[in-house]
């Protein structure tokens, strides 16, 4: 298992324990943990290792050593032999001819450890064969054994007693450096009932010497009988022979040395030379090159990580890019620690030789983020009746910290502890709480550092550290408490008089112990002020203030002498029938009214019919959302466009609702009304 597997592991495992979704078990009476020395193991691994067959992961049943759990979430692993070395299967590969092996993971988790314990000695057998254990690691929170099996020989299944002859091999061995060319020529596989002795002396025979040899791989110089071989490229021509008689006499019924041949080939008979089916009369070869003359091109200086420093150089020799695995081989020596460190280039394949590559590690003084900043959509999430998503946040201090996918995550409220929530679902009343894991992640770790003091802070608010691990570079934190209500109407408690202010409450649908409270301002005199009275009035009211009519309440959006403009909050009455108008008196003076604000009449049980005034240039989001009876609607102003008509401004109305608008916008407003709620089969925007 790799080093960051076994990292990922840890935390999620320390994220799980911190926000209690373990749960819990019972630690033994005596304090001491059972060792589990030997673990016993069938598999279906028998009917898996199969020519052709998919290199899926085998399934384990563990007949002794538990609570040991094989781990199945991808820690188990197909590796093919390749000469002294293992490839890695991808996933859905095929089982081909050859060796495998495989690697498992078989742990302890969660609260298991508290009670059992696997170490470096611990052995294990599966289905009677004893598997090789290559690594052990234990913690607070996990225990393991990593394993490798003995290998499984993989062969594809043939009919070997049919009396045919199924596959015909011969041998060229590859001509050595300083050897003179003989005969090299050889029938490795001789079906008894195919071929005579006179016919493996004859192809024996007709192979002395005809080596050819080139520098280019293009063109071939026949070589002479005393001349050595040196590095270059070399083929042997006169194979024809072979396919002769192996292929073109047996398909035609020729009696050439042998009158059995064509009746007893197989149909599948195939002609392998040197491990290759043969598809070409020419075979080449290629004498080894000593890598030591390679060129070697490789950063001669690496950043100090904690972990071992194997780079991987670009090899060329003759101007041919080397593969590693194919030509060559890596091995390092003191490539851990800072210092000088060692790389052993050595030749496998047509290469020969070793090249030694020196290089160095460093370390360099980390950076300590003090204060991780970010901004998040929180407040648009926690609304009743929005689906508990996680929240995006936005870091904008404290980088390269990033956000862990595994987290942020919801709990809720109930009674003194929290209870974690679902990725389902829709918000509702109560008090919730965030966890969020912020971290550094792979090289950034090597610059960067946290710290125990380090602290994070969202949306202007400190949230709090409950886990920072410095070495790993992650921290835990948990917000403030979200209280989220689902308020009904307002309602007027204490009606305002000219004398005194009134008061209005709305009270959560869901706990009625919860009720907000606001005051509603006194009343307009019935008598004109006078205008010292006036004027004084007016030059105290400012940008933001709240004003009210008879009718309504509003919002000043411009107080200047020459331009005032309120925006329209929301009704004072329960009338079905509303009239926005184009402008409203207040203490003594004309206010055009501009704009209706967000949520003005959302969820309005009484409204059928509203009148929107001439001046009106903006409707804000929700302005008009599920009025269920809405189902008149006049608009007299020109001025609006979709970006100043809000988000679900009419939607939710009445399905058979109908909207007249002035002639000359009728086919502007459709487009703008129907991107912000009136698109229903039986809504009708009609001009007047």
């Amino acid at each position: 298992m790799s080093k960051m597997r076994k990292r990922l592991a840890a935390i999620v495992m320390a994220v799980m324990m911190v926000v209690g979704f373990l749960p819990e078990y019972k630690v033994n009476a005596s304090g001491e943990k059972i060792k589990i020395d030997q673990i016993v193991v069938t598999s279906n691994i028998s009917s898996v290792v199969k020519f052709g067959e998919k290199t899926k992961n085998p399934t384990f049943e563990i007949i002794e050593g538990q609570p040991v759990s094989y781990n199945s979430g991808g820690y188990s692993n197909w590796q093919k032999k390749r000469g002294d070395t293992w490839d890695q299967c991808k996933n859905d590969d095929k089982f081909t001819e050859g060796i495998y092996r495989l690697g498992a993971m078989f742990g302890l988790y969660n609260g298991n450890v508290d009670s059992y314990e696997i170490s470096e000695t611990t052995t294990l057998t599966v289905d009677g064969k004893s598997w090789n254990v290559r690594s052990y690691s234990g913690g607070s929170d996990y225990s393991y054994i990593y394993v490798v099996s003995p290998e499984f020989e993989v062969k594809e299944e043939k009919n070997e007693n049919d009396g045919l002859v199924h596959e015909v091999h011969f041998e060229i061995p590859e001509p050595e450096d300083g050897r003179l060319p003989s005969n090299n020529i050889k029938l490795t596989t001789v079906p008894a009932n195919a071929y005579t002795t006179q016919f493996v002396n004859a192809i024996e025979g007709n192979a002395a010497s005809r080596w050819k040899k080139s520098s280019d791989n293009e063109e071939f110089v026949e070589m002479a009988t005393e001349e050595a071989f040196e590095a270059g490229n070399y083929y042997k021509n006169d194979i024809t022979s072979v396919y002769a008689v192996s292929v073109v006499v047996a398909s035609i019924g020729g009696t050439l040395y042998n009158t059995d041949v064509a009746n007893n080939m197989a149909s599948d008979m195939k002609i392998y030379v040197n491990g290759k089916e043969a598809n070409s009369e020419d075979w080449t070869f290629k004498c080894r090159y000593d890598i030591s003359l390679a060129d070697v091109n490789c950063s001669e200086m690496w950043e100090y990580t904690g972990n071992e420093i194997t780079p991987v150089p670009e090899v060329i020799l003759d101007s041919k890019k080397l593969t590693l695995g194919t030509d060559y081989t890596l091995s390092y020596e003191d490539n851990k620690e800072p210092g000088n460190a060692t790389m052993v280039i050595e030749g496998i394949g047509w290469y020969k030789g070793t090249k030694t590559f020196y290089f160095g590690i460093k370390k360099s003084e980390k950076k300590v983020i003090d204060e991780i900043v970010a901004t998040s959509n929180i407040s648009s999430i926690l609304k009743v009746g929005n689906k508990k998503e996680k929240p995006k946040f936005i870091i904008t201090k404290g980088m390269p910290v990033r956000l862990a996918d595994a987290a942020p995550e919801w709990e809720k409220k109930n009674g003194d502890s929290w209870e974690f929530c679902e990725p389902v679902g829709k918000v509702t009343c109560g008090s919730y709480r965030n966890i969020a894991y912020f971290s550094l992640w792979d090289d950034d770790k090597y610059s960067y550092a946290l710290s125990e003091s380090t602290t994070v802070t969202i949306d202007n608010q400190q949230w709090k550290v409950i886990n920072c691990n410095v070495k790993e570079g992650y921290i835990i934190v948990v917000s403030p408490e979200f209280e989220v209500h689902d308020w009904g109407e307002w309602k007027v408690t204490t009606p305002a008089t000219e004398t005194s202010e009134g008061e209005e409450t709305r009270v959560c649908k869901c706990d009625s112990s919860h009720i907000e409270t606001r005051k509603i301002p006194k009343l307009t005199p019935t008598s004109t002020p006078s205008a010292s009275e006036s004027k004084k009035t007016i030059s105290t009211i400012k940008v933001g203030d709240v004003v009210e009519d008879a009718k309504a309440t509003y919002v000043v959006t411009s107080a200047k002498a020459s331009d005032l403009t309120v925006a329209y909050a929301s009704s004072k009455t329960n009338s079905s029938s509303v009239v926005i108008s184009d402008e409203v008196k207040i203490n003594g003076k004309k206010y055009k009214v501009t704009e209706i604000k967000a949520n003005a009449f959302k969820n309005n049980k009484n409204i059928k019919k509203i009148t929107i005034g001439k001046n009106i240039k903006k409707i804000g989001k929700n302005a008009f959302y599920g009025c269920k009876k809405l189902k008149k609607i006049i608009i007299k102003t020109t001025k609006l466009t979709k970006k100043s008509v809000g988000k679900n401004a009419f939607a939710k109305i009445n399905k058979k609702a109908k909207v007249k608008v002035p002639k000359k916008k009728l086919k502007t407003y459709k487009k703008v009304l129907k991107a912000r709620g009136i698109k229903g089969r039986k809504q009708k925007i009609t001009s007047k």
